[in-house]
């Protein structure tokens, strides 16, 4: 699987950057905020499924939702090989936290791999929870 650089993308469905005084926010827009944690679970799987080596990734499609009849379809789509996109890497960066870190912090980790790994090794504590991936 790649990093998404070959995949279709945002600027392939829109590619003029819009001004931001012309975009309302989500508020002014009308975006319920239930819709908002919808898509955040979705894309939060979607990681899941990417890291998990899962081979059925939303990639070069458009997944879109209607909040009020509860419809849902996808789009697919085409790369736009015009459009080139080459700074990625300068936005993809990821603190890396040290197990010290970890424990002083607030956060929760979900720990998806296989019974069989997970028996091998796994770091406990009360903020990794063991989800594995066959289950979902």
């Amino acid at each position: 699987m790649d990093n998404g650089r070959f995949s279709a993308n945002y600027r392939d469905i829109f590619p003029e950057i819009a001004n931001g005084s012309l975009v309302p926010n989500c508020s002014d827009g009308g975006v319920l905020p239930t819709l908002a944690g919808m898509i955040g679970c979705m894309q939060a799987t979607e990681v899941l499924k990417y890291f998990a080596n899962r081979n059925a990734v939303l990639a070069d499609k458009l997944s879109v939702v209607n909040i009020l009849d509860g419809s849902k379809y996808q789009v697919s789509l085409s790369r736009n090989e015009q459009i080139q996109i080459n700074d990625l890497e300068g936005h993809m960066i990821v603190e890396i936290l040290d197990y010290e870190t970890l424990l002083k912090g607030s956060y929760q980790l979900i720990d998806v791999r296989s019974f069989k790994e997970h028996a091998a090794f796994n770091i406990g504590g009360s903020f990794c929870h063991f989800l594995p991936f066959q289950v979902i």
